[in-house]
């Protein structure tokens, strides 16, 4: 009896022990968690999977990193977490433990290690797929249809198993069916494991449901355009075999016409199965009348103004009429009307006139202009768009630092007209719409002026502007290439002042006030050139909430013989800069300096939006 009591207390007192190890160290800052044996994921792959995680004394006091306090419990449901994601990458026997916990009492820190034996990975041995039984015509078109989808499955034979690329090849094989016709189809994995050999065969079953076509289609909501128009907007009429991607292009033209805050275009499926699919769209119009008023500060601009009348349906339907009153620095008054017709001849093309006054004071000219432009533009695809334009104006040259510099014997009238052809083309997939974090953004513009109409100058331009934005670790790098050029076929070679191309400035080289980058008169005053290049590369970096930061170099200049670019002329800039989200982009201050140059006059800039 004696003894039996001293065993019991033995492993009381053994127990007792255990007990206080494990739990002796709750609420102790966790510094560091390391994981070993993780040969097919890093581990901050693994670190994105659980709650714990390490925090030096640097991150504590430098980043104000909020400590995480060990907790057993958390761990142990952490553990959990690490094998179910193995698991779900087709590691079914994967064991997940912690091998040691390292505890200093005295600063209450622990370190803790978790070992992970991963195992072999499960592999796909064979992938098949289960047709319903069906009449032998809808049964080839299924075969068809499911052969074409077959080439993109994620899942085929000899790769690693994963829960992930399951679900999308189901949604691969769902979207190809329903976009053939078959709204109703459902699609199953039947899966065969083999845990001896670590295999797993897929067979996929497959119910397509009856074959339809699209039925009635029904608009509400509309007020001032008529359901005819809408319906002009269309990809699909009553009748046609049923497809899923024709509802979403259907909804994106329609919303392409400009007058709609909320636009949806959704079937009608119904619990029998019917194969007649009924579609409604339902519509909110914007408000017929509407006007914006904004006023701010730029460095370049100084104080701004501005009022924008809008009047939607204009003439009926849905052409738009928008008139824009504006002051700055810049431009002291600019008064600028444009008539838009969407959905002309197709309904991916719009047609713009725009009509204008303004007068421009830049660093080096001012002039006022009277004219106006008449424009197509087609949107050729969800990313690529078309424009080919005309424009007329009479242009009052108050300025004239020009013609001396070139030492020519023309005198520039102070009253003179431009006729000029534009095309354009662009490539925009750039996301999202005023701070891009990925994409690309290019553009293609030719200019051909002195096409009659006692056109005083005659010259071509070429401008192209390629940007480049990359995502990673919550940062961004953007990049920004813009190169161009002018050519006179005068014989005195005089292209207009405001025409010219000019460097320097909160959207340009940085280190350099606006237009001041490039050639100058005797007096400083910038006399633009003919031929450019510029290019950026900009960090953005969060920092706290709404704020974040950037870093970036800028570099360009600018020549007066056309399209003659010399490297060793390029000019340097750095800078550093904050940015402040706001609904309509950010708000931008930079500060940036020449480098590897004799000027180191610091620039500072405060804008909206991002440089590009």
């Amino acid at each position: 009896m004696l003894v039996q009591k001293s065993i019991i207390i033995f492993f009381s007192l053994v127990l007792s022990i255990s007990c206080f190890k494990a739990w002796a160290q709750e609420d102790y800052t966790l510094r560091k968690v390391e994981f070993r044996g993780n040969d097919s994921f890093s581990s901050s792959r693994l670190s994105d999977q659980v709650s714990i995680y390490g925090t030096s004394r640097f991150k504590q006091l430098v980043f104000r990193k909020k400590p995480f306090l060990y907790s057993r419990e958390i761990l142990d449901s952490d553990l959990k977490k690490l094998a179910r994601f193995y698991q779900r990458e087709g590691f079914l026997n994967t064991k997940v433990t912690m091998s040691a916990l390292e505890v200093d009492h005295k600063n209450e820190t622990v370190k803790l290690i978790i070992n992970i034996i991963e195992g072999e990975p499960t592999r796909v041995s064979k992938v098949d797929y289960k047709l319903p039984t069906v009449p032998e015509k809808s049964y080839d078109e299924l075969s068809t249809t499911i052969d074409k989808a077959w080439k993109s499955l994620n899942l085929k034979e000899g790769v690693r198993f994963r829960d992930e690329e399951a679900s999308s090849d189901q949604g691969l094989l769902i979207d190809a069916l329903i976009n053939s016709g078959y709204p109703y189809a459902e699609v199953h994995p039947a899966l065969e494991v083999d845990t001896a050999a670590n295999e797993v065969a897929i067979n996929w079953d497959i119910e397509s449901g009856p074959e339809c076509v699209f039925g009635e289609v029904t608009i509400k909501g509309n007020g001032y355009v008529a359901p005819a128009l809408v319906s002009k907007q269309l990809v699909f009429r009553q009748g046609d075999v049923y497809e899923q991607r024709l509802l979403n292009k259907s909804q994106e033209q329609v919303y392409a016409l400009g007058v709609y805050q909320i636009v949806t275009v959704k079937s009608q499926l119904s619990a029998s199965e019917e194969d007649s699919v009924p579609v409604s769209i339902q519509l909110k119009e914007a408000p017929r009348y509407g006007t914006r008023f904004g006023i701010g500060y730029g460095r370049e601009d100084k104080f701004r103004v501005f009022s924008e009348f809008r009047y939607f349906g204009f003439l009926g339907g849905v052409r738009r009429l928008n008139l824009l009153l504006k002051h700055s620095g810049l431009e002291p008054y600019n008064i600028d009307l444009k008539f838009t017709q969407p959905a002309l001849f197709t309904p991916r093309t719009t047609l713009l006139l725009n009509p204008y006054v303004l007068r421009q004071e830049e660093p080096g000219y001012t002039v006022n202009r009277v004219g106006g432009s008449s424009a197509i533009m087609h949107q050729i695809t969800r990313y690529l768009g078309g424009s080919a334009a005309y424009s007329f104006e009479q242009t009052r040259l108050d300025t004239n630092t020009i013609a001396s510099d070139e030492g020519s014997a023309i005198i520039i009238p102070d009253v003179y007209n431009k006729s000029s052809i534009i095309l354009g083309s662009s490539w925009d997939n750039s996301s999202p719409m005023f701070s891009p974090t990925r994409g690309v953004f290019s553009a293609l513009v030719f200019k051909w002026s002195g096409l009659g109409f006692n056109s005083d100058f005659h010259y071509t331009g070429l401008m192209f502007d390629g940007r480049k934005y990359f995502s990673f670790w919550r940062t961004v790098l953007a990049l920004r290439v813009k190169v161009g050029g002018i050519k006179s076929t005068d014989d005195h070679g005089i292209v207009p002042v405001e025409d010219r191309l000019y460097s320097g400035g909160s959207n340009s080289v940085r280190g350099w006030s606006r237009s001041m980058l490039g050639p100058l008169d005797d007096d400083d005053v910038p006399l633009g050139g003919k031929s450019l290049l510029e290019g950026s590369t900009e960090l953005r970096y969060p920092i706290i909430g709404l704020l974040s930061g950037v870093v970036f170099m800028d570099f360009g200049n600018v020549w007066l013989d056309s399209y003659s670019y010399k490297i060793e002329d390029l000019r340097y800039a750095a800078g550093l800069g904050l940015r402040f989200d706001t609904p309509i982009g950010p708000i931008r201050l930079d500060a940036a300096s020449p480098v590897w140059d004799e000027d180191k006059k610091v620039q500072l800039h405060i804008s909206v939006g991002q440089a590009f």
